[in-house]
């Protein structure tokens, strides 16, 4: 009998200092995970043909001005494998823009959530988002491949 790997969060940021706070965030105040990151759909490409299970959820942050956000959701969505992967989109925008959360859950996303200004809001933040989705959430197991 094989054990199943922790749960394991794969995120996908261009800012570097992002993906460092959201990581400190997450190792803050949330239970035994993997942390996963990549800056771009390309570096996603590469990490999940390296990796032998797929993630239990996929955070992406939208504040880029190009299609790399919508890029790597649309690699996860479009992949048999991982199409069933909650999918999180974060942003720093205050305002944020009707279009780009329509966009966003056109792409796939299971919900978007605003990036709070203080540190320790992120880390309450984090703690409501892998609570729900990595604890409490019946989610579709990896399918054998």
């Amino acid at each position: 009998m094989r054990l199943a790997p922790p749960p394991s969060i794969l995120l996908v940021d261009a800012d570097e200092r992002g993906r460092e706070m959201l990581r400190d965030a997450l190792l803050e105040g949330t239970g035994a995970f993997e942390l996963e990151a990549v800056a771009n759909a390309e570096q996603l490409v590469e990490h999940l043909g390296h990796t032998e299970h797929a993630p239990s959820l996929v955070m992406v942050d939208l504040d880029r001005e190009d299609a790399q956000p919508f890029a790597a959701i649309d690699l996860v969505k479009r992949d048999g494998r991982l199409r069933r992967i909650p999918v999180i989109a974060l942003t720093s925008r205050r305002d944020v823009d009707p279009a780009l959360a329509a966009r966003a859950y056109e792409a796939g996303v299971n919900t978007v959530l605003p990036k709070p200004a203080t540190f320790l809001a992120l880390v309450r933040l984090v703690k409501v988002v892998t609570a729900y989705w990595l604890e409490a959430a019946i989610l579709p197991r990896e399918e054998a491949a």
